[in-house]
C-alpha cells in the first residue's frame, strides 16, 4: 500500500468503536477503537483498520505481492522438511477473501516464511533465501547473496517504527527491554478445523515475531504458542518469552547499552 501511494500515514481510520460489516460479514476488533492514524491501526492490532485499508488494493494485485514475498511456497531452506503454506488460486477467491486474508485468515503460513519476512523488514526490503548455519569460524560473518527487493527501503522504514511502536505502547509491550530496542508484532490466530471446515473458537496460536537491535538489527526471532491455555494472545505469551530469549543473547553477544553487558 505504501509502495503504491495508497495510504498517507498522516491519515487517521474510523475503526467504527469495534465492529463492522462489510461484505456480509461482522469484523471485530478485541478492544473497540474510534479514529487511530496508520500507525496505530498495526500497534493496536486494530482487525477493522486494516480491511479498511484492504479495501483500497485490488485482489489481483494483493495476490501477487503475497506471491512476491513468498507465501504459498516453500522457501527451499536446506535441511528442514517444510511445509508450502496456502495461498489460493485467485479465481477461488471470494468477495471476502482479501478483507480476511488482510487479518490472517484464509491463507496458511508457515514460521520460517513469517520469519523471513519480518528478517526483510529488518534488512530494507529484502527478502532473503534462509540457510541452516552450521558454525561460523573466528570472526567471519556469513554472508548470503541469495536475495531480492520486495518493497521500497522507505516502506522498510516506516514498518520499523511501527514495529517498534508495537513495543513500546502497543500490544507487544511484554516485549519490551530497559537495555535492549525490540521490534516486532504480536498474533493471535485461531486455528482452523478441518473435521467442520471452520476457524475454531477455543483453540488459537499466539506468536511474536520480531528482531533486534533497532539499529543495525543482528536477529530476527519468532516465537509460538499452540493452543495457549492461560491466554489466547499473543503479547500475554509469546512476547514474554520472544523477550527472555532475546535478553540471553543479548548479555551473551553484548548487544544494547552498558548496562546490560554489565549483566553478563
Amino acid at each position: 500500500l505504501v509502495d503504491n501511494g495508497l495510504i498517507n500515514e498522516h491519515e487517521r481510520i474510523d475503526c467504527e468503536n469495534g465492529s463492522y460489516r462489510i461484505s456480509g460479514n461482522i469484523f471485530n476488533d478485541v478492544e473497540p477503537h474510534g479514529s487511530l492514524n496508520i500507525y496505530d491501526v498495526v500497534v493496536e492490532s486494530s482487525n477493522i483498520g486494516m480491511v479498511k485499508l484492504a479495501k483500497r488494493i485490488q485482489p489481483i494485485k494483493l495476490y501477487n505481492y503475497l506471491k512476491i514475498c513468498g507465501f504459498g511456497k516453500k522457501t527451499g531452506i536446506y535441511g528442514l522438511n517444510e511445509e508450502s503454506g496456502l495461498v489460493r488460486d485467485l479465481n477461488r477467491w471470494s468477495n471476502l477473501s482479501k478483507y480476511s486474508i488482510s487479518i490472517g485468515q484464509e491463507i496458511l503460513v508457515t514460521p520460517i516464511q513469517i520469519l523471513r519476512f519480518y528478517a526483510a523488514i529488518a534488512n530494507g526490503g529484502l527478502l532473503m533465501k534462509p540457510k541452516i548455519i552450521k558454525a561460523l569460524e573466528g570472526r567471519k560473518k556469513y554472508l548470503d547473496t541469495e536475495y531480492r527487493r520486495i518493497f521500497s527501503t522507505n516502506t522498510s522504514n516506516i514498518m520499523k517504527s511501527i514495529l517498534r511502536n508495537v513495543v513500546l505502547e502497543g500490544t507487544g509491550s511484554n516485549a519490551k527491554l530497559k537495555y535492549l530496542d525490540i521490534s516486532g508484532k504480536t498474533g493471535t490466530a485461531q486455528k482452523f478445523n478441518i473435521h467442520n471446515n471452520s476457524y475454531s473458537t477455543k483453540d488459537y496460536i499466539a506468536s511474536f515475531v520480531g528482531y533486534f537491535p533497532l539499529i543495525n538489527p543482528e536477529y530476527a526471532m519468532i516465537v509460538l504458542y499452540d493452543s495457549p491455555k492461560k491466554s489466547i494472545y499473543g503479547g500475554s505469551t509469546a512476547a514474554v518469552t520472544f523477550r527472555k530469549i532475546a535478553e540471553q543473547i543479548a548479555i551473551y553477544k553484548h548487544l544494547g547499552n552498558k548496562n546490560i553487558v554489565a549483566l553478563r
